[in-house]
This record gives C-alpha cells, structure tokens and sequence, in this order.
C-alpha cells in the first residue's frame, strides 16, 4: 500500500518538529532583525541630534581648508578617500 504505520508516524512527528522549529526560528531571526532597526534608528537620530544641537551643519566646507593645507598628492588621496567613504556628501 504505502507507508506503514511506525514509519508514517516518524515522518509526520519531523513534520511538525520541522515546523515548530521554523516558526521559533523565524521569530528569533524577527526579533533580531527589530533590533538591529531599534539600534540604527537610535544611532541615526544621536547623529541628528549631535549635528543639528552642535550647529556643524554651520561649519566652514573643509575642502577649502585641505586645499591650502596639503601638498597637491596627498590632497588629491585624501579626497579620493572621502570620496570613497561618502562623507563629502555631508559637508554640501
């Protein structure tokens, strides 16, 4: 006929542990994944709040500053790191 019956009873007890430990899992993997927006939000705002409290966002553009301070090589590196990092996007 088909499956006997001890072994119809293994697979759908493996069934249900399968899915019960499924579900815990993606429940663990929801709660981690809350937190880590509970902590970007948390870090997001900090900087907000640092930025907008500290009036930087009134400070001079450094740009202006590394150009009469560093020799024309190592400005052009400099630069090219910030540009990498993506801060200059900060400064405009």
């Amino acid at each position: 006929m088909g499956i006997s019956s001890p072994l119809a009873v293994v697979c759908s007890f493996w069934k249900d542990e399968k899915l019960s430990l499924f579900n815990s899992l993606l429940k663990n993997y929801q709660v981690e994944i809350d937190n880590l927006a509970k902590r970007a939000t948390f870090g997001e705002n900090l900087f907000l709040n640092i930025y907008q409290n500290q009036k930087l966002y009134e400070g001079p553009v450094p740009y202006t500053a590394l150009a009469f301070m560093a020799p024309e090589d190592e400005l052009v590196s400099l630069l090219q790191n910030l540009a990498d990092m993506d801060v200059t996007r900060c400064f405009r």
